[in-house]
């Protein structure tokens, strides 16, 4: 993996990023985002590019971006993980656990020492690579229709 590093997201991977926002809604809600939807969130990245308090990386590959991860530092002393997403082309190679890793740094860098998350109950292969990593379910609630877990590990 020495051929891909991390980068800070700027404007040239906005579209990426919606477009991966857009495949991660499908597969958490079993639906497509609206474009009320898509235009809310693609302003929410584009004001966390701008945010000291949020990292938002791309893991840049040879034949372009291959996943991405979104931090987010808290209120309340805790860093919330709002988006990971690997490219269908990069899956089962690795990279989501370096961007959870690299998740998990970008917690310590915001200053916080626990990171949390949520996943969807039909997103077996994220929850899978979660609790490899020492993630452990803190919460569950239903969100339309669907059941999330919050799940939570020391950055430390």
């Amino acid at each position: 993996m020495s051929d891909r590093s991390f980068v800070a997201a700027d404007a040239r991977h906005l579209a990426f990023i919606a477009e991966a926002q857009a495949e991660t809604a499908r597969v958490s809600f079993g639906r497509p985002l609206a474009g009320n939807e898509l235009s809310a969130l693609r302003e929410r990245v584009t004001a966390a590019l701008a945010d000291p308090g949020s990292h938002v990386l791309v893991l840049d590959g040879p034949g372009g971006p291959e996943g991405y991860v979104w931090v987010e530092g808290r209120a309340d002393g805790r860093a919330f993980l709002l988006d990971i997403f690997v490219t269908r082309t990069a899956r089962r190679g690795g990279v989501g656990r370096r961007l959870l890793r690299q998740a998990l740094e970008s917690t310590q860098v915001l200053g916080r020492t626990e990171l949390r998350l949520a996943v969807s109950g039909s997103n077996h292969g994220a929850q899978m690579l979660f609790r490899s990593l020492g993630f452990r379910e803190t919460d569950q609630e239903i969100r339309e229709g669907v059941t999330w877990f919050e799940m939570a590990r020391s950055a430390i």
